[in-house]
């Protein structure tokens, strides 16, 4: 996979994506050819990427978070950016499917950056997060382990604002509180109805977390009605 935007190595991974496509073809003609679109969410990239009438069974993956794409706490800010990410969709010349998505406003939840670690400012894009108590090892004995819930700031340490994404004596982050109850199930119900209308498939990030995170939570969302409309 090239780095998003690199685009020295575009041509490469195009000619990666033109063979594999011919192997699909000949190995598994049944099969449809999904290749992902390396963070160039753009028309003009991959429009050519195949003959214009050589498009049979060929479909795009596309990822879409948008816990660092929008700034301000507005919600129509989130409403707009799924009703244009969506409606990006039917510039291509094949079907897109939303890979990866979640009804995610903030980073809270714990390690959404790696391991004790993060690279985005809570104080800039997470205002609005809330902690929880961080959970009990589901292992059996004798190979559930616990850490010390009563120290302040245990290590590993990660690479950066790992102070603010570690835990803290025994709490973890889990979600945000931004926009409430009715708030997500509206911004929800924007998105599935654009999906609907513009995707050819869309893949919910999880279906259970550890901490049940709701927004990146396909269960707990359904329970809360979000995505069940």
């Amino acid at each position: 996979m090239i780095a998003a935007y690199d685009y020295s190595n575009l041509r490469t991974l195009k000619d990666f994506y033109r063979a594999a496509r011919k192997l699909t073809q000949r190995y598994s003609p049944q099969a449809t050819f999904v290749f992902h679109d390396a963070g160039f969410y753009n028309a003009q990239v991959w429009n050519s990427l195949f003959r214009s009438n050589d498009w049979d069974k060929v479909v795009m993956d596309h990822h879409y978070y948008q816990v660092r794409s929008i700034e301000g706490n507005s919600s129509s800010g989130y409403t707009s950016g799924y009703i244009n990410e969506a409606k990006t969709a039917d510039g291509f010349h094949f079907p897109v499917w939303f890979g990866e998505w979640a009804i995610s406003t903030d980073i809270c939840a714990q390690w959404l950056e790696g391991f004790n670690d993060g690279y985005t400012d809570l104080a800039f894009h997470g205002r609005f997060c809330y902690s929880a108590q961080c959970p009990i090892s589901y292992m059996p004995e004798p190979f559930k382990f616990d850490f010390n819930r009563t120290e302040w700031n245990p290590g590993p340490y990660g690479t950066s604002y790992f102070n603010q994404a570690n835990i803290f004596r025994g709490t973890c982050l889990n979600d945000s509180y931004m926009f409430g109850e009715s708030g997500m199930k509206n911004l929800a119900a924007t998105a599935l109805s654009n999906f609907r209308a513009h995707l050819g498939g869309s893949f919910f990030m999880n279906l259970l977390t550890e901490q049940r995170t709701p927004r990146f939570d396909y269960l707990v969302a359904w329970e809360k009605g979000w995505l069940n409309q």
